[in-house]
């Protein structure tokens, strides 16, 4: 999962003089693709489709919350 967000970081979009639609929906993909490998990697703990070898359980003590994201800050986890 770090690689994964590694190579999104690294992505470089194109730029465009007009941007327009497919533009915006290009760079919101990115943005969500991102935010999803960031809250992946956080969320130390396997729960339904979302299995981490490293962490093979569900932890409903930690993880029965909602993933937080902003932008350059860490991952947090809410009640």
């Amino acid at each position: 999962m770090g690689d994964a967000i590694k190579q999104l970081q690294s992505l470089e979009l194109p730029k465009s003089s007009k941007p327009g639609r497919a533009d915006h929906e290009l760079r919101n993909l990115h943005t969500l693709a991102l935010l999803i490998a960031r809250s992946a990697l956080a969320r130390e703990e396997s729960r339904g489709s979302h299995y981490r070898s490293d962490f093979p359980y569900r932890n409903d003590d930690d993880f029965t919350k909602h993933s937080a994201v902003q932008k350059s800050k860490d991952i947090w986890f809410e009640k």
